[in-house]
C-alpha cells in the first residue's frame, strides 16, 4: 500500500511540475499541459510498477496461475540459455571457438585469411589517409 502511495504522489508531484513548466515557461494552452502531464504521469506509474522488488516471485505467481502457457514454444525458447540450440547439436557441430568458428584447420585458414584482409584493408586505408594513395 506504502508502495502504491508513494507512486502516485511521485507521478503527481511530477505531472504537477511539468504542467506548471510548460505554462509559465513555453506559454501552453492550459488543457495541451494537461495532456502531456498526464502522459507523463502514466508512463512514470507504468513504469514504476514494472520495476517490482521481487521479480521472481512474481514470475513463480503467472506460472503457477498459468501452467499452460508454459509449454508453448516461443516461450520455452525466451526461457532457455541456448535458444534455437536443439540437443545433441553441440556435439555434432564440433567444437566452437569463442568466435562461433570450429576448431579445425578449415577454421583456422579462414581466421587466418579473415585476419590477412583485415590487415590489409587497414593498410590500404592507412596510406588513402596520409595522401600516399593515388586514385587512377
Amino acid at each position: 500500500m506504502a508502495r502504491t502511495l508513494r507512486t502516485l504522489a511521485i507521478a503527481a508531484a511530477t505531472s504537477l511540475g511539468l504542467v506548471l513548466y510548460l505554462i509559465l515557461w513555453f506559454h501552453w494552452p492550459v488543457t495541451l499541459s494537461l495532456a502531456v502531464a498526464a502522459l507523463l504521469g502514466m508512463l512514470v506509474v507504468v513504469t514504476s510498477t514494472s520495476l517490482g522488488e521481487d521479480s521472481a516471485a512474481a514470475d513463480a505467481a503467472w506460472q503457477a496461475a498459468a501452467p499452460d502457457l508454459l509449454d508453448q514454444p516461443g516461450l520455452a525458447l525466451a526461457r532457455s540459455p541456448s535458444a534455437g540450440v536443439a540437443e545433441g547439436d553441440e556435439a555434432a557441430d564440433g567444437d566452437q571457438g569463442v568466435d562461433g568458428m570450429a576448431d579445425s584447420a578449415g577454421g583456422a585458414a579462414a581466421a587466418s585469411g579473415s585476419a590477412d584482409v583485415i590487415a590489409a584493408s587497414g593498410a590500404a586505408a592507412s596510406g588513402a589517409s596520409s595522401g600516399g594513395g593515388s586514385f587512377k
